[in-house]
């Protein structure tokens, strides 16, 4: 154990000390003598490396945003696919072709005028003519009757496409 000085001796030490350009404390350095010079190509050196870095980087991001996009875009696809596979399909109604004439759709206004002409004419018991045809129209309200010209048209398919009239020549 390092013995313990008295005031007086402990003055004399830091003068010897001072004097032979030594401090008491030998792990304090001197920082303006320790300075470091910094080499500038090694520094521009660093720096490049540095923005070569970021550079790569900023790649490997722009890479994986495009990789994202077109994997969501890829996703999209699919989904629109399989819900287009997932609607049901439109049945369409058959046509039928009969004696040269195309049965009209039921749900058309050729249709509703062809309807009628098969109701009236079962109510009968015969074959409807254009004047009680003409007739019917005229009790219907005002919004939904037919144009009589529609109606006449309408009527020589209907009877055509039953066999009702000679037929057409091919």
């Amino acid at each position: 154990m390092p013995q313990q000085l008295d005031q007086s001796e402990n003055d004399a030490l830091e003068t010897l000390l001072e004097d032979n350009g030594l401090s008491e404390q030998p792990n304090v350095v001197n920082l303006e003598q320790q300075t470091e010079t910094v080499d500038p190509k090694a520094e521009a050196k660093a720096k490049k490396e540095a923005e070569k870095a970021e550079k790569a980087a900023a790649k490997e991001k722009a890479k994986a945003e495009k990789a994202a996009k077109a994997e969501a875009e890829k996703a999209a696809k699919e989904k629109a696919k399989a819900e287009k596979a997932e609607k049901p399909v439109a049945v369409k109604a058959e046509k039928i072709k009969q004696n040269g004439i195309t049965q009209p759709l039921a749900d058309s206004l050729c249709g509703k005028i062809w309807e009628v002409c098969n109701n009236l004419s079962a109510n009968k018991n015969d074959v409807v003519t254009r004047k009680e045809l003409l007739e019917y129209n005229k009790t219907l309200p005002e919004s939904e009757q037919f144009n009589p010209i529609t109606i006449g048209v309408q009527f020589g398919k209907w009877k055509t496409f039953y066999g009702l009239t000679a037929s057409k020549k091919d």
